[in-house]
């Protein structure tokens, strides 16, 4: 059978791969080979086939653990990175299909404008600690303050600034659902917040977007020359069902419950789920961006 595996994670020495009970059986395959079926309507969720861990040495693709475990769901990873008081040891911080059952989750994935995105479709923030010397996963608990207090909302598409890939980051951005702002309506179209999560603090920020409006994967723009983590802007695509057409809304990272510094209009739509990399325009010159400041954000394409 073929597992699913939309990501995987890198930490400074390692590559972490963990593939899903969501599978194509052979059978299926065939049907799919001779133009019966589709790639994505082939797949099932299988909880009996388990979950693969499998991590690799970066410098030379060398297997350090291959191991089952019990069947996780998941689409997205937001980092991984060593215990700094133990290399053996992996944390990986992903969104979890913990309440949910795969199919549902796929069924509302495959037609977002038509079926409702309830709270049992939703991941929740997990983080997996996996050991390499026992080769297993002995740790997996959601997301939640030092305090265990506040937990992450339910939310999909985590990120963080990238320069902390692979290594131990303090905070995580995703889209999510936020009930509070609207507690008769605890099912939604889509997402329609952001939440930056603190790993290290009690006060996890969260902005709303209102009705009608549903935001995607974020994308974190590091301030020229920042030290702090945090020290960037956070650019949110966000579909406006009022006139069908989809915005940028640029917030300052540290502080994203003050609301945006900017909001910039597309004169067309793009669709729900669309995710990807925004990277520097290799064509625009350096000293062109040299003293711009948050114009500088223009400069950037996807």
């Amino acid at each position: 059978f073929v597992p699913f595996t939309h990501d995987f994670a890198i930490t400074e020495n390692y590559i972490v791969v963990v593939f899903s009970a969501y599978v194509l059986e052979q059978t299926r395959s065939l049907g799919v080979l001779l133009g019966r079926g589709t790639i994505g309507g082939g797949y099932e969720w299988r909880e009996d086939k388990g979950s693969r861990v499998v991590v690799l040495k970066k410098s030379d693709l060398s297997c350090v653990a291959d191991f089952k475990t019990p069947a996780i769901s998941f689409y997205h990873v937001a980092n991984a990175f060593e215990d700094p008081k133990d290399n053996s040891t992996i944390r990986l911080h992903i969104a979890r299909h913990a309440r949910a059952n795969r199919e549902e989750v796929e069924k509302f994935l495959s037609s977002p404008q038509l079926v409702p995105n309830t709270l049992d479709r939703m991941p929740d923030l997990h983080e997996l600690e996996i050991s390499l010397k026992d080769k297993r996963i002995v740790r997996n608990v959601p997301l939640a303050t030092p305090s265990g207090a506040v937990k992450g909302c339910a939310g999909e598409f985590p990120i963080i600034n990238p320069k902390m890939t692979g290594k131990q980051n303090r905070y995580i951005y995703q889209t999510c659902l936020d009930t509070t702002s609207a507690p008769d309506n605890q099912d939604s179209q889509y997402f329609n917040a952001i939440q930056k999560v603190d790993l290290r603090g009690e006060s996890w920020q969260i902005y709303s977007f209102g009705p009608y409006r549903a935001p995607h994967e974020a994308y974190f723009i590091a301030r020229e020359g920042s030290k702090a983590e945090d020290d960037g802007w956070l650019l949110v695509p966000v579909y406006n069902a009022y006139q069908h057409i989809s915005e940028y809304w640029i917030f300052e990272a540290a502080d994203i419950a003050k609301g945006p510094i900017s909001v910039i209009s597309l004169p067309h739509h793009f669709p729900f789920t669309f995710h990807g990399t925004f990277v520097r325009d290799p064509k625009v010159p350096d000293e062109l961006l040299k003293g711009k400041g948050e114009a500088a954000l223009a400069q950037t394409v996807s």
